[in-house]
C-alpha cells in the first residue's frame, strides 16, 4: 500500500513539472505578442512633396541653388517623392521664413536661405532669429567683393582707402538692400578701416546685384560692393576690376588672386554662408536623412563646376557645424547692427 502511494505521488509530481513547463513558452509567447510593436521611421512620407522655401523672387541667386539641389535630386533620384521650390518673396522676407517655421517638422518643408536672416534679425525686422530654425546643412559660401572700373585710380583695396582719405566725400559707394549683406559688409569695412560713411564717401543703395552692376558700369557709382556672381560678366570682359574680397584669406578669382580686405586695412572676415534650414523640432533622425542626400549632391562633380561658374564655393557643413559657422556671421551682424541703427537714426532725424 505504501508502495502505491508513493508511486501516486511521483507521478502526480512529474504531471505537474511537465505541465509547468509546458505553460512557460506559452506564457512567454503571450508576452511576445502582447509587446508593442516598434514604429518603422521613414522619409518621406508617400505620397507628400518635399517643399524647399525660398523668400526672394524667382532668378535671383537664391532661387538658382535651390533650383540646382533640386535638379540633381532628381537626377540622381535621391528622394522618393517629387521636390518642388516654392519661391515666397513678401514682407521683408518674413513670409517665407514664417512658412518654415510654422511647418510639420517632418523634413518636408525646409528653408533655403543665407546670412540675410541674421542681419535682419540684428536690425530688429522681425522677432525670430537662426535658432528659431533647425540647421540642417550649408551648401555654399562666397566672399562679397568690391569692384570698380577697369580705369580707376585704384587697383586694390589698400589704394582706394589711400584715396578716401585724400579726397574725403568723392567717392560713390554702392550697395543693395538697406539692411542687406553688401549693407552690412559695406558697415564693416568703414568700422574697421576707419572711414566715416558721412563724410568720407557718398553711400548709393541700389535694388540689387543686377543693378549695382548697372551703376558701376554707367558711372553712377565708383566702388559697388556685391557677391562675384554679380560682376563676373563685366569682370570677365576686362570692365571690372576687383579690389578685395571679404573671405579670412587670399582667393582665386577671375584668373587672379585676390587679397581679402584684413590684409589690406579692414580686419574683418565676412562669409555669405547659403543653409538650408527646418522647422525647431525637426527629429535629428530626419535631419541626418536630409544630410546623405545632400552629401550626394554637393560631392557632385557637376554640381562643384557649376557652383564654380556662380563664384560659390562648395562646402558642406553639416548639423551642429552649419549652426556653429552660421552663429559666427551672427555675432557679426548683431556688432554691426547697432551702427547701422545708429546711422539710419541720425539720417531719418536730418
Amino acid at each position: 500500500m505504501r508502495k502505491l502511494v508513493v508511486l501516486v505521488l511521483v507521478v502526480s509530481l512529474l504531471f505537474s513539472l511537465t505541465a509547468c513547463s509546458s505553460q512557460q513558452p506559452a506564457k512567454e509567447a503571450q508576452k511576445e505578442e502582447a509587446a508593442p510593436q516598434k514604429e518603422e521611421k521613414k522619409w518621406p512620407i508617400d505620397g507628400k512633396e518635399i517643399r524647399i522655401i525660398v523668400v526672394y523672387k524667382e532668378g535671383g541667386a537664391s532661387h538658382r541653388s535651390a533650383m540646382l539641389l533640386k535638379k540633381f535630386i532628381d537626377q540622381k533620384k535621391l528622394l522618393s517623392e517629387p521636390v518642388v521650390v516654392v519661391a515666397m518673396p513678401g514682407a521683408n522676407t518674413v513670409l517665407g521664413q514664417e512658412e518654415v517655421l510654422k511647418a510639420k517638422p517632418d523634413g518636408h518643408t525646409i528653408l533655403l536661405h543665407h546670412n540675410a536672416m541674421v542681419n535682419a534679425a540684428a536690425l530688429g525686422k522681425y522677432d525670430f532669429n537662426y535658432d528659431d530654425f533647425k540647421q540642417v546643412a550649408q551648401v555654399w559660401k562666397s566672399p562679397i567683393i568690391l569692384a570698380a572700373k577697369k580705369d580707376a585710380p585704384y587697383d586694390n583695396f589698400a589704394e582706394l582707402l589711400a584715396y578716401i582719405k585724400e579726397h574725403p566725400g568723392e567717392v560713390k559707394w554702392a550697395w543693395s538692400h538697406l539692411g542687406g549683406n553688401t549693407h552690412f559688409n559695406s558697415y564693416l569695412i568703414f568700422d574697421k578701416a576707419g572711414i566715416d560713411p558721412d563724410k568720407d564717401i557718398q553711400p548709393i543703395v541700389t535694388s540689387g546685384g543686377a543693378q549695382s552692376a548697372q551703376y558701376l558700369a554707367g558711372g553712377m557709382c565708383d566702388v559697388a560692393l556685391e557677391l562675384p556672381s554679380s560682376f563676373a560678366e563685366y569682370v570677365k570682359a576686362g570692365e571690372f576690376k576687383v579690389l578685395g574680397q571679404s573671405g579670412a584669406t587670399e582667393q582665386p578669382m577671375f584668373g587672379k588672386t585676390i587679397l581679402p580686405f584684413k590684409e589690406q586695412g579692414a580686419d574683418y572676415a565676412y562669409e555669405l554662408r547659403m543653409l538650408l534650414h527646418a522647422p525647431k523640432d525637426t527629429p535629428d533622425w530626419i535631419i541626418d536623412e536630409w544630410n546623405k542626400v545632400l552629401k550626394e549632391v554637393v560631392n557632385d562633380p557637376e554640381y562643384i563646376e557649376v557652383n564654380e561658374k556662380e563664384m560659390n564655393t562648395v562646402e558642406f557643413l553639416a548639423g551642429e557645424e552649419a549652426t556653429k559657422a552660421f552663429a559666427q556671421e551672427a555675432i557679426n551682424a548683431e556688432y554691426i547692427a547697432e551702427k547701422i541703427k545708429k546711422a539710419m537714426a541720425e539720417a531719418a532725424a536730418k
